[in-house]
């Protein structure tokens, strides 16, 4: 024999369960648009940023090893206007290929290591967005 007791535990699990069916999937939109979206976000951008700066790396690295051919002027220009807008700035400002090709250097070394920075960052959001600690 049930009791009313029973029949009033079944009646409330019975609600509960129908009720987590019903509002589950809306706190899980929720919950995604809240926390996880932004991570999500930013670590898409931080790895977009870290494939920009690999890709200025290697162009700077490029121009480095043509600077190493001694380029005439008209070389010399064609091989600046390769450069990343920013790098482009600074490079015009010297004709110099020796004092180009240590700028390069420093320039290239300085984005591979932002390039890693970026990407750990991003490792480092991707890590966290699910299971925060």
């Amino acid at each position: 024999m049930s009791t009313f007791r029973d029949v009033g535990i079944s009646l409330i699990s019975g609600a509960i369960s129908s009720a987590l069916t019903f509002f589950w999937p809306k706190v899980w939109r929720l919950y995604e648009a809240r926390y996880i979206d932004p991570k999500t976000a930013l670590r898409e951008s931080l790895a977009e940023q870290a494939s920009w700066y690999q890709d200025r790396a290697a162009r700077l690295a490029v121009f480095s090893f043509e600077l190493g051919h001694n380029p005439d002027a008209f070389k010399l220009e064609i091989l600046v206007s390769k450069l990343d807008r920013q790098d482009r700035e600074w490079a015009m400002k010297e004709h110099d290929t020796t004092v180009l090709k240590r700028c390069a250097d420093a320039k290239a070394e300085e984005c591979r290591t932002n390039s890693q920075e970026a990407a750990r960052w991003a490792e480092h959001v991707g890590d966290r967005t699910f299971f925060p600690l």
